[in-house]
């Protein structure tokens, strides 16, 4: 004779098939032969799915609850690959990188709707090839607490035109050959 509370119990645990609701009525934990612990448990009525790794770090955790689904990814390190594109759609999006951050691209274009604040606690250098600052309406101000010191082989000022050609001055010769007495400057008398 068959025991039918084994068999009813064997086709609660099948694998439900496309489309077919799941309820977890308790929590429950799998552990895969690696030793990672997936977990799914139940929050105050929000589900909650779990990797944890084998000396108990959780690696991930999925929060499903009425406003959708927030995932939480904690690892040594993390890797998003795709032979196409990557896109983000976010509210706000906030980067925290302890150490360094590196940006590389072949182009990089930023727009902003509107102000853009670069604020570093160091130094901020650029380097191109070329580089163009625009102040399409409104003030360009450069402002330092010392010096600022522009260094170029020409510095033009309101002079967008290419430069000409330089002045040809006289050729007053090397100054060792400028006569050696120069005629007096008559002395200012004092009043």
């Amino acid at each position: 004779m068959k025991d039918e509370s084994n068999e009813a119990d064997a086709s609660n645990q099948a694998a439900p098939s496309p489309g077919q609701a799941i309820t977890a009525r308790n929590d429950a934990a799998i552990v895969s032969r690696t030793g990672y612990v997936l977990g799914l448990t139940d929050e105050g009525g929000t589900d909650v799915l779990t990797v944890a790794a084998p000396d108990g770090q959780l690696c991930l955790r999925v929060v499903l609850g009425p406003q959708g689904p927030m995932v939480e990814v904690q690892a040594a390190s993390l890797r998003l690959a795709a032979s196409a594109d990557i896109r983000v759609d976010c509210e706000r999006l906030e980067l925290n990188a302890r150490e360094q951050m590196t940006l590389r691209s072949g182009e990089i274009n930023t727009v902003a709707d509107r102000d853009v604040r670069v604020r570093a606690g160091g130094s901020i250098e650029s380097e191109a090839f070329a580089q163009t600052h625009r102040a399409r309406l409104g003030n360009f101000e450069l402002k330092a607490n010392d010096d600022v010191v522009l260094d170029g082989e020409q510095i033009r000022l309101n002079s967008p035109r290419p430069t000409q050609a330089p002045v040809s001055w006289p050729n007053l010769g090397p100054v060792d050959e400028q006569p050696a007495t120069q005629p007096a400057l008559p002395e200012s008398k004092p009043k």
